[in-house]
């Protein structure tokens, strides 16, 4: 089995290390060893050989881009394979996910419950239909609610704390600011936190802000971060799973198979001032 995802990044990122906790796990009692494809993805002509040169029994693939052909290669190899983070209608390939339209729901549903009408979405990188389904609940929802979503309150800053950061502090800079963000994962959550902070404000007093993940980043944050929790290691162990039934010759419904979200309030978040 190989996990498509940066090899530098793999163990350093909360998200994808407690994936790969779930893997290893669950491919050891299967007796199965996990070969990391470290190599970031260029193109069908200079990684396909790595496919063809491996000897592996099946893929997982984690937050693929849809804007690459590495599915379409992948699909091509013939290996079986299994998605996470990904929706599986726009792959073509089964796949695991947290559910990304019901965790987005509960972070804007709480941030409305106290109070916040003018928040702010800082998605991650909209290539990965995770991030995608995340900014568009939180469009549907507002918009469901009655609530103005300017063009400049959904930022794509990728799933980095430095683009988040200089957001941030650009719309706090406004006359009409935000009072509340919501964003795409944590990583990008502490990049809000440091906005505020060079801005003068604070967080919860001046301005609300919820993460994405539960990582350790959300809990050491100062102040430590409502998020919407998502259950990394159960989301590995049930893609390695479905893995081993494509692999075994069982048919695995084209589907998105998806976990429960869950908000986990902390104390970054309260009625605005």
């Amino acid at each position: 089995m190989s996990t498509g995802f940066p090899g530098h990044t793999i163990i350093a990122n909360q998200y994808s290390a407690g994936i790969l906790g779930g893997i290893l796990t669950t491919a050891e009692d299967r007796d199965y060893n996990v070969t990391l494809f470290t190599r970031a993805w260029e193109s069908r002509e200079t990684c396909e050989s790595w496919l063809r040169e491996t000897p592996i029994d099946g893929i997982i693939m984690i937050a693929p881009s849809i804007h690459t052909d590495m599915i379409g290669t992948v699909l091509d190899s013939g290996i079986p394979v299994i998605n996470i983070s990904a929706d599986a209608f726009a792959t073509g390939i089964p796949a695991v996910d947290v559910d990304n339209d019901s965790g987005a729901m509960l972070a804007t549903e709480h941030l409305i419950a106290l109070g916040h009408t003018r928040i702010a979405h800082f998605a991650g990188t909209t290539s990965q239909t995770s991030a995608f389904t995340r900014r568009d609940a939180f469009y549907r929802y507002m918009i469901s609610r009655g609530l103005d979503v300017p063009d400049a309150y959904i930022v794509e800053t990728g799933y980095f704390s430095e683009p988040a950061f200089e957001h941030a502090k650009r719309l706090l800079s406004q006359d009409v600011r935000p009072t509340a963000f919501f964003a795409a994962n944590d990583v990008i959550a502490t990049g809000i936190l440091a906005g505020v902070r060079a801005a003068g404000l604070r967080v919860p007093e001046d301005v609300s802000v919820v993460g994405y993940d539960d990582s350790r980043l959300a809990i050491d944050s100062d102040p430590p971060l409502t998020t919407v929790r998502q259950p990394l290691e159960e989301m590995g162990r049930l893609a390695v799973t479905l893995l081993m039934q494509r692999i075994e010759g069982q048919t695995v419904e084209l589907k998105t198979h998806l976990l429960p979200a869950e908000l986990v309030p902390r104390k970054s978040t309260a009625p605005p001032a």
